[in-house]
């Protein structure tokens, strides 16, 4: 043996324990030289020759470290072949203590890492844990910490868990296990709801780890996006969640997209929630997004004259089935976009919505302009000038009142009232200066006088 010439040896020690009774003492050790030679050639029979050992020897000898150091043989075999269980059980036939000084250390260790990997995180514990504290110079030490940690995790002791992991951030230690240390951490402490320490510790994964793959960077910027989301932080989540859907398209579109909507709602960035909402349709997941900022985006599309976007936006949010389970303003924004976008029939149904709830006569009034235009543009002329003459006895103002008159002048060429049209137009031409209305008018007056001029 000592010339690292196994299968040479284990004739030589057959040959012994055929010459000898077995009960005697070099029987016996012939017999574990003959094993340990077997152990060293190959694994795959190791158990069963073990088991023969035991069977002649172990009776008599129940603590002799020879006796030990084959059930070791027998669980790093097992273990070395995936049967966990069957390793694990064996190892928990070890009497460390019988074990000589120069076994113990990988008994501790594998031991240790077995139980864990079977299940029984407490004997899991024990068993690294007496490693650890006799044997601090191991090269092992960081791989045991890093497994006790999880076993720390699954006996429900989270606090020595994070201490353990913590050992495994500082300077020195493998990278591997550094980069483990802190996602695991930070896993943690995403179970728990720490949301504050979670994103401490992702972030420390992303800043003090270089090697990261695409898939982990992925992970670390979601969570972090996701707890500044739950801690009223939406607007500085941004970046980390825009990089998340960039590193992992697959499985952050939808996630990172509507924690985005919030991102961008809350830094009121109107370009970007409308095209996040696009996404969000595209995906079919537009449902999960909330109704104030879906609302939002559509009244900031209507402002800035995107009057498709602001359709398409609010027509989310509006209920035709319940129509009073909407709120009157997104009806009221809805049928003013679709008129611009020229869905006549879709924009009288929206302000129809608005009308059968409203009561302020201001806004009456404006409703019934809208829906005259819809139904001039479905060529209903005359209930057209039905709803302009309703809104005429609400006696509104300003913006309204300038409408009202242009679509009266609409009405009157069509009736080919040419001097009763003309006088509408020409009223907003002197009395409003809205900077869409009066050119609107303007133009429309000119056309009228070429049109009376013609006839003359």
């Amino acid at each position: 043996m000592r010339l690292k010439q196994p299968t040479e040896a284990l004739q030589l020690f057959r040959d012994i324990e055929r010459l000898l009774k077995p009960e005697m003492d070099m029987a016996f050790q012939a017999a574990y030289y003959r094993l340990l030679c077997f152990f060293q050639i190959e694994g795959r029979h190791v158990p069963d020759q073990v088991d023969a050992f035991l069977q002649l020897y172990r009776k008599s000898r129940p603590e002799d470290a020879r006796i030990h150091t084959a059930l070791m043989m027998k669980a790093e075999t097992l273990f070395s072949n995936k049967d966990t269980a069957g390793a694990a059980k064996v190892y928990s036939e070890i009497n460390a203590a019988v074990v000589s000084d120069k076994n113990r250390p990988g008994l501790l260790y594998q031991r240790g890492w077995c139980l864990s990997e079977a299940g029984d995180a407490q004997g899991a514990v024990r068993s690294l844990s007496e490693f650890i504290a006799k044997y601090p110079d191991d090269a092992r030490v960081p791989s045991a910490i890093a497994k006790r940690a999880k076993a720390y995790e699954e006996t429900a002791e989270p606090e020595k868990a994070i201490a353990d992991f913590d050992r495994l951030t500082v300077a020195g230690t493998p990278e591997d296990l550094t980069s483990y240390a802190w996602l695991e951490s930070a896993r943690l402490r995403r179970t728990e709801n720490n949301i504050a320490d979670m994103i401490v510790r992702y972030r420390g994964l992303l800043q003090n780890v270089k090697s990261l793959s695409e898939n982990v960077q992925a992970e670390a910027n979601y969570w972090i996006g996701w707890g500044m989301v739950k801690n009223n932080a939406a607007k500085d989540a941004v970046p980390y969640l825009e990089k998340a859907r960039t590193l992992r398209p697959d499985a952050y579109r939808k996630h990172a997209g509507l924690l985005l909507t919030l991102g961008y709602f809350a830094s009121q960035d109107p370009g970007k929630l409308a095209a996040e909402i696009n996404l969000a349709i595209d995906g079919r997941y537009e449902a999960d997004i909330p109704d104030v900022a879906i609302q939002w985006s559509g009244n900031q599309s209507y402002n800035s004259g995107d009057f498709a976007s602001a359709a398409k936006s609010l027509a989310l949010i509006a209920n035709p089935d319940e129509p009073r389970e909407t709120a009157k303003e997104v009806w009221r924004y809805l049928a003013k976009a679709r008129l611009e976008i020229g869905e006549a029939e879709g924009a009288l149904a929206a302000v129809n919505n608005t009308l059968a709830v409203e009561e302020d006569p201001a806004l009456k009034a404006d409703g019934l302009l809208d829906r005259g235009r819809a139904l001039f543009d479905l060529k209903r002329y005359d209930e057209a000038r039905k709803a302009a003459d309703e809104a005429e006895q609400l006696r509104p103002q300003g913006r309204t009142s300038a409408g009202l008159r242009i679509l009266s002048g609409d009405l009157g060429v069509q009736a080919k009232k040419l001097d009763a049209a003309g006088a509408d137009y020409l009223n907003v031409i002197s009395f409003h200066d809205y900077k869409d209305l009066k050119p609107l008018a303007i133009w429309k007056y000119s056309k009228v006088l070429e049109e009376q001029g013609d006839a003359t």
